[in-house]
């Protein structure tokens, strides 16, 4: 029998940033920016950082995340070594 272990979602396979890189690296820029002085709440991340504070907004910390320029938890994101970097 197949590894099925849960049949409540979607089974396997890699998931891909649905945000191209580009505006991950826009956004991060931002980030750095908003982060400076240290992490940030998501209240304060989805609107300040992805112009939006509803299910878009997450999309788009979700890509940012994916890409690796995006670190934390909702209650404190601050921007990665790699985002800094660039």
């Amino acid at each position: 029998m197949a590894n099925n272990s849960s049949s409540r979602g979607a089974k396997g396979g890699k998931r891909y940033p649905k945000l191209n890189l580009e505006k991950a690296i826009e956004y991060s820029k931002r980030l750095v920016s908003k982060t400076h002085t240290g992490p940030q709440p998501k209240k304060v991340i989805l609107p300040g950082v992805f112009d939006s504070n509803t299910w878009l907004g997450g999309q788009r910390l979700s890509g940012t995340k994916q890409y690796g320029l995006i670190e934390g938890d909702s209650k404190a994101y601050s921007a990665s070594e790699l985002a800094k970097q660039i």
